[in-house]
């Protein structure tokens, strides 16, 4: 028998992710020419208005399209229709991979793989790029590819379906193994700041074959925007955050300063982001049961 056909909507998705994808790659908003960049973003929305997108994302294009042109910064310009194409793959990814409630994900799922969106230093005139692909042999996801230290010297995905925390944590759990490199960060973004500024934490160097339980409180997170700290950012909390991401950076958290991070090939793998336990469960623990002191027998 012939294979069936994709659902329609499935179709659409498909066609809209080349272009919005096609358009993100192509343009390069620091490469001296952002109004180019801002043409190709509007001519990609444009086709994508023309596939007869779902009723609320047809409206946000062209609120974004009127917004722009009402700019008088070519690089503005450009960002808001970067920003809006970004959020197109946003809407649209979660019909193939959606996590109830937000957490626990489950990236033993292959699907789970498939639902992050690269986001190099190209848009920052880098030559770094980087994927996540399911690896069947660890049941984990592989965020992986080469780091180029010229340029930009970074490289990120971010997770495309809608991501949100339990408004009560204040913690994750991440469930990583590595290849000793430094630079790794998990990234969040909140609604109580502005699209610009992400919230990253520094992963420690990742050894060995076996997977690692790492507690990340999310009072740890630095706010940042373009590479460079934002100390007057509101407070991550669990109930604003809308994001995540993983990412490969030669720039530390907490100040912009470059580290001595060599260029070349990398992996990270992910098998599970979970909710971490609570600073009132993990104390009231040791008081139920101290540690003898040091030297006590």
């Amino acid at each position: 028998l012939p294979p069936s056909p994709s659902p329609p909507t499935t179709q659409l998705w498909m066609r809209i992710q080349q272009v919005a994808l096609a358009a993100l790659a192509a343009a390069n908003i620091n490469q001296q020419d952002p109004q180019r960049s801002f043409e190709v973003y509007v001519e990609a929305a444009q086709q994508i208005l023309r596939e007869q997108p779902a009723p609320a994302m047809a409206e946000m294009l062209k609120s974004a399209l009127g917004d722009a042109a009402r700019q008088p910064d070519p690089t503005q310009r450009a960002w808001q229709m970067r920003r809006t194409l970004g959020e197109v793959l946003n809407e649209e990814a979660g019909a193939s991979f959606v996590s109830e409630g937000g957490l626990p994900i489950d990236f033993s799922d292959p699907r789970a793989a498939g639902a992050w969106v690269p986001v190099d230093d190209r848009i920052m005139g880098g030559r770094s790029s980087s994927r996540v692909v399911f690896d069947a042999a660890a049941a984990a996801a592989s965020f992986e590819g080469e780091l180029v230290v010229e340029g930009g010297g970074f490289a990120s995905v971010r997770f495309s379906p809608p991501f949100r925390l339990p408004p009560d944590i204040d913690a994750l759990q991440l469930e990583a193994r590595g290849d000793g490199r430094q630079g790794y960060k998990l990234t969040l973004r909140s609604d109580a700041a502005p699209p610009s500024i992400s919230y990253q934490l520094q992963l420690p160097p990742l050894t060995g074959d076996r997977f690692i339980q790492l507690r990340l409180p999310l009072s740890d997170f630095h706010p940042t925007s373009r590479g460079r700290p934002v100390p007057d950012a509101p407070p991550l909390r669990a109930r604003d955050v809308r994001a995540l991401g993983l990412m490969l950076s030669r720039y530390d958290t907490e100040g912009g300063a470059k580290q001595a991070i060599p260029a070349g090939p990398f992996q990270l793998q992910i098998k599970r982001i979970s909710a971490g336990e609570s600073e009132i469960v993990i104390n009231g623990r040791r008081w139920l049961n101290p540690q003898p002191a040091a030297g006590a027998e």
